[in-house]
């Protein structure tokens, strides 16, 4: 007595399940067309599948191979999308991509201040390697592998305000990034000069009393062009009759852009009046905070004969953020 063949396999979140067809039966043709309506509209909720034995129809779902096809599918997924990382070097440097940020970011409530450098080859796997050295102005930077979900994995090298004293970022200084190969051969990657000196003090929010309440954005005295974000953090109803906080990021659609500090037709101190639209609070989105991003950054090409994808920026970030109303 043959068995018929296996039903195709997918999770349950596309809404068919697996079943085993028993000897020289039918399937419910309507139940399998049901199942697969449900699949297409992707619904919550779901029949088990079923077998005619041409009398009664009977449950026939094995949930252990569901689980197993589940769980399979799933690792293969998160398998897929890990990063790939390699022990092996390309054989040549103009293959070796190599990424490098020096970041000094401060607001009211941290300041902190990291270099990071990254190495890669041309097609994108990441190379592992603790033998290999990157050197900032003659201080070695740290190897760590970040670890991700199952095969995941992300080498870098580091340097943190808070591990490492008499490293700290100054503006307008020149870092240079020095290679340290296993077997002691030294190969320049760039010099990168940190941005303009700013400070925290040099900005701020301004309340202006008026019905409605309005509110401007301030800087003074900056030596140079600097990049700002204003964005709405909202309180929104849940159906709880509660309120759910929505941060705001500098991304969203709604944020605010524009150029400050000295440029064509731009002063080095100036004052934005925020638009009222921007302000406006109603019984399904209320305003709780504006949050302020101010940036400015500086790159520098890396030395061939490494990758022309390289590249090395320096970037300083400033926060600041004004409770509302």
């Amino acid at each position: 007595m043959a068995w018929s063949s296996i039903p195709s396999t997918t999770s349950r979140s596309a809404g068919v399940k697996l079943g085993i067809h028993l000897p020289d039966r039918r399937l419910d043709s309507s139940n399998t067309a049901r199942r697969f309506a449900h699949g297409l509209s992707i619904l919550p909720s779901w029949n088990k599948g079923r077998v005619d034995n041409g009398n009664n129809p009977q449950p026939q779902i094995f949930d252990m191979w569901q689980r197993a096809a589940l769980a399979i599918s799933t690792l293969s997924l998160a398998i897929a999308g890990c990063t790939r990382t390699s022990r092996e070097l390309p054989k040549n440097l103009s293959d070796v991509v190599v990424t490098i940020e020096l970041e000094q970011n401060s607001s009211a409530r941290v300041s902190r201040d990291t270099i990071r450098a990254v190495l890669a080859t041309s097609e994108g796997t990441m190379i592992e390697r603790d033998d290999l050295q990157i050197k900032v102005n003659g201080t070695r930077m740290q190897f760590k592998v970040w670890q991700g979900n199952y095969y995941d994995r992300h080498p870098y090298y580091y340097i943190a305000n808070d591990a490492h004293e008499g490293i700290g970022i100054l503006p307008q200084k020149d870092y240079n990034f020095v290679l340290v190969m296993p077997d002691g051969s030294s190969h320049q990657l760039t010099t990168l000069k940190t941005p303009i000196a700013v400070s925290l003090d040099q900005f701020g929010f301004v309340r202006i009393p008026s019905s409605p309440p309005a509110a401007a954005f301030t800087w003074n005295d900056l030596a140079g062009p600097m990049r700002l974000s204003i964005a709405r953090s909202e309180q929104i109803p849940d159906a709880a009759g509660g309120w759910v906080s929505m941060v705001g990021n500098p991304g969203n659609e709604d944020s605010l852009h524009r150029t400050i500090g000295p440029g064509w037709f731009r002063p080095r101190s100036g004052k934005w009046l925020l638009p009222q639209r921007f302000l406006i609070s109603s019984a399904k989105r209320r305003l709780a905070m504006l949050t302020a991003w101010i940036q400015t950054e500086t790159m520098a090409p890396v030395a061939q004969p490494f990758s022309r994808k390289s590249s090395a920026t320096a970037r300083r970030k400033l926060e600041l953020t004004l409770e509302w109303p």
